[in-house]
């Protein structure tokens, strides 16, 4: 069993304080340790509670089994070693364990993500409450887990959240209300901690300069991510983009391997972008744009027939199909002419912009200047402020959107190729 990092002096003063609270909140950062800090307050919760139900949740079941039950090695698989074992209690997920004072106690696992999800966890009482990712959470959801725990013997509830914008419904209906409760009684028992990369000392000082390097300071995702900050994406998706830097001339270079991505579409844009790598960076050496809302409209074998013609003389090594489910009858058909070797993009939004931005930013993509389109989409690609969920603006998102699938899918399949994401995982998000 691994050795286990020494917490931060931050970390260590959260973690007295909860001695004393029934409701402790771990935000901030991305590689934080907060889960490693929760699984252990959970963990001893749970041990030593005296009721026999108990909960952890995210917004899925793998997320949950990920962050809190394996968690690298550090969760409560961990934590309960030699003494769980995982099977179903009420047709549920569940990890059965013999606690320190001497009965079985149930662990059930629930997703929570989607509307709806509040009445897979209907029918009991909590003693103990862990939810990963809580604000990516439905609100029905995390408010279900709230009243669960009313019955508890002694109510204990813990998450942990990535930053979100300063008008996140999470921060207004839930932490709001604890953290005025908190300041008009002290012995309330909320314990809020913000925490960053830096409070993580299994990070070597080697490792964050590294890491750090990946983000431009001042970006959004650095204040997020690096800094912790409640930050709402606002302006250019991808400021990084330096028409200076990132286009280049359209010329003969020896690709490794190549790829297409595509961005399905029948009324509006249908995208094709061929990817190709060299000298360890990809360029987008050309595009297929065609608008069937401004000329006739093709069928999917029309479609197929522009693709076909679009990779000739190149060897493609993988087509990445879109997910949409209007492109389902054009991805079919692909995989029913056998002519490529196929995968289903990642949509992910935030995480593909995300990607993007770290890959414009760190020098790995480039865009040969025959690709017009998408020159043109990343100088109109920007945040939506007037939407409730933090978005791109819709139109002339076309070829970004091409873009973004290829750049998110690829850096998935990378990290399963070497064992970095977990089999918990849901759809390959990461």
């Amino acid at each position: 069993m691994k050795q286990l990092a020494p917490y931060s002096k931050r970390q260590i003063e959260y973690l007295d304080r909860a001695k004393t609270s029934w409701f402790n909140v771990a935000h901030g950062g991305k590689r934080a340790g907060k889960n490693v800090m929760q699984c252990s307050l959970v963990g001893k919760a749970i041990d030593f509670h005296n009721d026999k139900i108990h909960l952890i949740g995210g917004v899925s079941t793998a997320t949950a089994r990920l962050n809190i039950l394996d968690c690298g090695g550090c969760g409560l698989l961990r934590y309960f070693n030699g003494r769980c074992r995982t099977g179903k209690y009420q047709n549920r997920d569940c990890l059965y364990i013999y606690s320190a004072i001497g009965f079985e106690k149930v662990i059930l696992i629930s997703g929570g993500g989607k509307a709806g999800d509040d009445k897979l966890i209907k029918g009991n009482d909590y003693g103990v409450v862990y939810i990963t990712e809580a604000n990516e959470c439905h609100p029905d959801f995390i408010q279900e887990t709230f009243d669960r725990t009313l019955a508890s013997s002694y109510p204990f509830v813990a998450h942990d959240n990535n930053p979100k914008p300063e008008g996140h419904w999470y921060y207004e209906d839930v932490l709001a209300h604890h953290e005025k409760q908190q300041a008009e009684n002290p012995g309330y028992g909320f314990n809020y901690g913000n925490f960053t990369i830096v409070d993580n000392l299994s990070v070597t000082d080697e490792q964050l300069r590294e890491r750090l390097k990946r983000y431009k300071k001042g970006s959004i995702w650095y204040l997020r991510d690096i800094k912790g900050q409640r930050k709402q994406a606002d302006g250019l998706v991808f400021p990084e983009f330096n028409s200076e830097i990132h286009i280049k001339p359209t010329v003969e270079r020896a690709y490794s391997e190549c790829y297409i991505s595509i961005d399905y579409g029948t009324s509006h844009p249908c995208v094709f972008q061929l990817w190709g790598e060299c000298d360890g960076v990809w360029y987008c050496v050309k595009e297929y744009v065609y608008n069937g809302s401004k000329n006739p409209q093709k069928t999917a074998n029309e479609y197929y027939a522009d693709l076909l013609e679009f990779s000739k003389g190149y060897k493609i090594k993988q087509l990445y199909l879109d997910n949409a489910p209007i492109s389902s009858s054009f991805n079919v058909l692909v995989r029913r002419k056998g002519e490529f070797n196929t995968r289903m993009s990642d949509n992910s939004v935030l995480q593909g912009c995300q990607d993007v931005s770290m890959a414009f930013q760190a020098q790995k993509i480039f865009i040969n200047d025959c690709c017009v389109c998408l020159i043109k989409g990343i100088g109109l690609y920007m945040w939506d402020s007037k939407s409730d969920e933090e978005a791109p603006l819709k139109g002339n998102d076309d070829e970004t959107d091409c873009m973004r699938y290829f750049v998110r899918t690829k850096r998935i399949a990378e990290q399963r190729r070497k064992g970095l994401v977990s089999a918990y995982k849901d759809k390959g998000v990461c």
